[in-house]
């Protein structure tokens, strides 16, 4: 499916944030994108283009138009990212998996649980998403890095973010909700399957409650009446259509424009093969309680993210396309490492 750039640019004040679910790793399985805009001087979130899932191969041809929109911004990978590329698994998770996979963020205790990609299970979807970010890096939008010693990070004029949407959703409800959600294995009993209709859809004659939270991140942020009407649509995606890649390339999304009005956080360390994740920069008093007990990962942090400079003008982006072969790139790409 080939996008038309000239049917989803942004106008007047408004930015763009693309959202991205690369999807399972086997090369039939499903993707998903979904754009979002930002209207800078009223803080409404409205849909560009609704959450899609599409095959491998179609995400990478409508990549090539989306990537040229003069006024997107942002790009939120649903994926493990690395700031430079690792040649085999390493023996050790990054910090921020680790961080963000014990105590009460655990999945033996029903939390976000984030893999690690030093294991089987996740190292393929590492695999799968390093090309891409290679083709995002060469399209202009670089992974945006935690550099030594600083205490906040001020977002570029374009960029591309690591985001865990289970964990983005998972900081905005009480923990002790979320332990009362159905197994794994039942109906809706993977996190993000269970919240997000509870957070985006409306409770009897009260907006739902992800507007009170996001005017809680950041004073007038709001969804417009459209970007509601999207959510529902995603909550009431049943089989034999995928609902998961579609939810979660719109909450990837969703994250993003949160991070352009100055609501966002990133959790994680500096260095090379370490990474950092962009999540809600307010969390849940549950959340924050956790937080605070120290785990013996004493190098991630919670950097709050800046919005970009209004005064900045975009630079224009790059022009080159992708080849034919899936997410490859047109020059060679950075010299994996190996790190164990």
């Amino acid at each position: 499916m080939m996008v038309d750039p000239l049917k989803i640019t942004g106008a007047g004040d408004e930015t763009l944030v693309l959202g991205i679910d690369p999807g399972p790793v086997r090369p039939t399985a499903p993707s998903a994108w979904s754009v979002l805009s930002l209207h800078r001087n009223t803080g409404r979130i409205d849909i560009v283009r609704p959450a899609t899932a599409i095959r491998k191969t179609a995400l990478r041809d409508s990549l090539v138009a989306l990537l040229s929109f003069p006024d997107l911004r942002l790009v939120c990978l649903g994926a493990p990212l690395t700031p430079l590329p690792l040649a085999q698994k390493p023996l050790r998770a990054r910090s921020v998996e680790i961080r963000l996979s014990r105590g009460a963020f655990s999945a033996s205790e029903r939390g976000p649980g984030m893999p690690w990609i030093a294991t089987p299970r996740l190292w393929p979807h590492y695999v799968q998403a390093r090309p891409l970010q290679e083709a995002l890096e060469q399209r202009g939008f670089p992974l945006i890095t935690l550099p030594a010693d600083i205490d906040s990070v001020r977002l570029p004029s374009r960029c591309t973010t690591e985001v865990f949407p289970k964990a983005s959703l998972a900081l905005l409800t009480s923990h002790k909700t979320l332990r009362k959600r159905p197994l794994a294995g039942e109906f809706c009993g993977q996190l993000d399957d269970w919240s997000f209709p509870r957070l985006f859809t409306e409770m009897e004659s009260s907006p739902p409650p992800i507007q009170a939270c996001l005017q809680a991140l950041s004073p007038g942020l709001h969804l417009a009446p459209e970007a509601l009407a999207e959510a529902r649509r995603i909550a009431a995606i049943r089989r034999p259509y995928s609902r998961r890649e579609p939810l979660r390339a719109f909450v990837a999304a969703l994250q993003g424009v949160v991070a352009l009005r100055g609501g966002a956080c990133l959790v994680g360390a500096p260095g090379d093969h370490e990474g950092s994740i962009l999540l809600p920069a307010t969390w849940h008093p549950d959340w924050e309680a956790e937080w605070r007990i120290n785990r013996r990962i004493f190098q991630v942090h919670r950097y709050p993210v800046e919005e970009p400079d209004p005064s900045a003008s975009l630079p224009p982006p790059h022009e080159s396309l992708f080849p034919d072969s899936r997410f490859s790139i047109d020059k060679p790409a950075a010299k994996p490492v190996e790190c164990r």
